[in-house]
């Protein structure tokens, strides 16, 4: 499948990324980088009350509006960009602009709701990233709003966020910039988290696909550029940076994909090169995340890097199952006849070999994996080597919660209705999710029970198909037996109660000697209820 869904470049796309890519990572954008931003931001008029009135001002107007009790974290933010709208559009002079900026950060960011200051910090950051000469205030908001860039350089927005695109990476440049000055122990810290928020959503502020591996989507251009400005901080961090940079840079490589598949060989390699470099003790992790990406590689070198990866994890004295358990994964890409054969390998040349405690972590990536294979029997081949690896090395004690929930998952996967699975393989999967907590089993339950009548809706049922049919009846029967007791007593005729009896424990009544106090309102809305 092709997924290189990159939009055709155009005019209003190409003045955007020049504007954010023609700086270098130790520079400061440009002045007037949010120019050619967003058309929906340029159009929008800031509102008629600030019109005339001075910079400082209009500050202290809208930190007035700010002492409002209750006040919804939307408003504050719409009526911040309205403000940080008007003062680029209209306040020339830089001086006068800091000095606005300055009083509104000191005083305004903390007034916020507290789910909104760290969006209300970053859209005034990425303001004062845009006036020369600025860096003293932008020390002075780092260090009087610790906590709020301790967010943007770890965990970012998120997906659900109004701060301009080329606002966020303008920060996220800058938070960069500070981090490759820092020392070593601050840069092994920061970095992967960095490479963590290289999905593009992290900068949008709209919830992408990009999380769900295999689903194509448009990661912004620019992502590739910040991209390798992280691979290239790799030789300045020690061997514990260089594995969890590397770890998190690889699983980025479906982005990159996704831009332009060209762009992935040369980086999985580089990436390899280093953890190869790395001590034994550190190349694990790394190794299963490098492993899972091998999909993502042009088509004609997958094979060849499947087979060099699992001759090399194999080699390994520690760390052996977590590096081969990614290689599973790593077979989604092969076509439907290679996998079949490196199915046979795993069964009968790989695990037999391998300790117990190796096989544990590739029972997981066989269950990750089962459901994105080809069709025929090689999702059900997966999923039987899982679960019978899982019994050796379980000791018969039967599925948790999370590999029950990612079984059932990746069985009634919409995307994945051609393939098949016997009464037999489903029949085992629910007497190994016997101890799983009710209430998440009785959902799956219901997921596996509509997934079966989704396949054989309007269908001649043959020999085959009718032996789907005890499945059912048992998913069914488990199903009622598991329904929690109902919120409503929808008994026709129920027995007297108080107010604060339980229905599940009724009690004949008795005036003499336990008659209870009732609220007179109560007793008086049962009376009316009565006579209806």
């Amino acid at each position: 499948m092709d997924f290189n869904t990159t939009p055709p470049p155009n005019a209003h796309n190409a003045a955007i990324y020049a504007s954010i890519d023609s700086h270098s990572p130790g520079n400061s954008p440009p002045s007037g980088f949010l120019s050619v931003g967003d058309p929906n931001m340029a159009q929008r008029q800031a509102p008629a009350s600030y019109a005339g009135i001075a910079p400082m001002e209009r500050v202290h107007a809208f930190l007035k509006t700010l002492r409002k009790k209750d006040i919804e974290r939307e408003v504050c933010i719409e009526a911040l960009r309205d403000l940080l709208d008007g003062l680029r559009r209209d306040v020339a002079d830089p001086y006068a602009l800091s000095q606005a900026l300055d009083k509104l950060a000191m005083s305004g960011i903390n007034r916020f709701p507290r789910l909104g200051q760290t969006e209300a910090f970053a859209h005034i950051f990425a303001e004062v990233l845009k006036i020369p000469n600025s860096k003293a205030l932008q020390d002075k908001m780092i260090d009087h709003f610790s906590s709020d860039y301790y967010v943007l350089s770890h965990d970012g927005l998120g997906s659900y966020h109004v701060v301009p695109a080329e606002s966020m990476i303008a920060v996220f440049d800058e938070i960069f910039n500070r981090t490759i000055e820092s020392p070593l122990i601050k840069r092994r810290e920061i970095l992967p988290f960095l490479a963590l928020q290289l999905d593009s959503s992290h900068w949008i502020g709209d919830q992408t696909w990009g999380a769900l591996h295999g689903r194509p989507y448009n990661p912004r251009p620019e992502l590739a550029t910040r991209f390798d400005w992280l691979l290239n901080e790799m030789a300045r961090l020690d061997d514990i940076g260089r594995a969890a940079l590397s770890t998190r840079l690889a699983d980025q490589l479906f982005m990159l994909h996704c831009l332009d598949r060209n762009l992935v060989l040369e980086r999985h390699q580089r990436l390899l090169d280093y953890v190869e470099a790395l001590p034994v003790g550190l190349q694990s992790s790394p190794r299963k995340t490098l492993a899972t990406a091998i999909r993502w590689l042009p088509e004609h070198t997958r094979r060849a890097t499947y087979d060099s990866m699992l001759d090399a994890a194999t080699r390994l004295t520690v760390g052996k199952g977590e590096a081969l358990s990614g290689l599973p994964e790593a077979m989604i890409g092969l076509s439907a006849g290679e996998q079949n054969r490196r199915l046979q390998q795993w069964k009968y040349e790989i695990l037999p070999t391998l300790d117990l405690s190796d096989q544990e972590p590739i029972v997981a990536g066989l269950i990750d994996a089962f459901s994105k294979l080809a069709e025929g029997n090689n999702p059900e081949f997966a999923l039987t080597l899982a679960l019978d690896t899982l019994n050796k090395t379980s000791g018969g004690k039967g599925l948790n919660k999370r590999q029950f929930d990612y079984i059932i998952r990746g069985i009634t996967d919409k995307d994945n209705l051609a393939h098949t699975y016997s009464p037999e393989i489903l029949e085992r999967v629910l007497d190994l999710g016997r101890d799983i907590p009710l209430e998440t089993r009785e959902r799956l339950l219901l997921d596996l029970e509509r997934w079966l009548e989704l396949r054989f809706v309007n269908k001649m049922l043959g020999k085959r198909e009718q032996l789907f049919l005890p499945i059912q009846a048992r998913i069914r029967e488990e199903r009622a037996e598991l329904i929690s007791f109902p919120l409503l007593n929808l008994d026709p005729d129920p027995s007297p109660l108080t107010w604060w009896d339980d229905p599940s424990q009724r009690k004949a009544p008795d005036h003499t000697n336990s008659e209870r106090r009732r609220r007179p309102i109560v007793d008086w809305v049962k009376a009316r209820l009565r006579r209806q």
